[in-house]
């Protein structure tokens, strides 16, 4: 995995709440993609249910890079630092914390390539998802 966790900072503070996040290999963010989740206690998984998803937008990181997720809303920054490595801060822009109850979790997923399905049985285009690579567009044409 090209992305590691540090921890999260705050946990159901809504002003505070964020996820950081360490790049152990040069990679582009928006091959990564966040869910909300809870742990069941009776198994070794998780459920993801309704929950709104986080999926990074395109830019490049470096190893070395901090990646802060902040759950709340805000606009996205990147902040050079003065040892070559970078601080991007991102917002989920949601508007209660994540971490509300002891077996909320979040999942971190590396992706490569993906396609939606909508009802109607048409291919929802990817390009309205900020993630979306060409690869995956050509992949639904």
């Amino acid at each position: 995995m090209k992305l590691t966790f540090v921890r999260v900072a705050d946990p159901g503070d809504r002003d505070k709440e964020r996820i950081h996040l360490r790049v152990a290999n040069p990679t582009n963010l928006a091959n990564f993609v966040i869910l909300r989740s809870t742990a069941l206690a009776t198994e070794d998984k998780v459920a993801a249910g309704q929950l709104v998803a986080y999926w990074f937008s395109q830019h490049d990181a470096r190893a070395g890079d901090s990646v802060v997720v902040y759950t709340k809303p805000g606009d996205i920054t990147h902040e050079p630092q003065k040892d070559g490595t970078t601080n991007h801060f991102c917002f989920w822009g949601l508007t209660e914390p994540i971490f509300k109850a002891e077996n909320d979790v979040v999942v971190l997923c590396e992706i490569s390539d993906w396609i939606t399905w909508a009802r109607s049985g048409q291919k929802t285009p990817t390009e309205n998802i900020a993630a979306a690579t060409s690869d995956a567009q050509a992949s639904l044409a």
